[in-house]
């Protein structure tokens, strides 16, 4: 998952947050420091393409 934060408190505080609303137990294994550049938006395939069917 990944969580916009100052620092570790942070990021752990809204990571439960966001988490609160689970019925499923679940734990934290860690929390790691990462430096993105850059978010880009994804963009899905027009309703009129439809995927190519895997080759089997």
């Amino acid at each position: 998952m990944l969580v916009s934060a100052h620092n570790i408190k942070e990021a752990f505080e809204r990571l439960e947050q966001a988490l609160s609303t689970m019925i499923v137990p679940y734990e934290v294994p860690s929390i790691v420091q990462s430096n993105f550049l850059d978010v880009f938006a994804y963009e899905s395939l027009a309703s009129s393409e439809e995927p190519a069917p895997l080759a089997s």
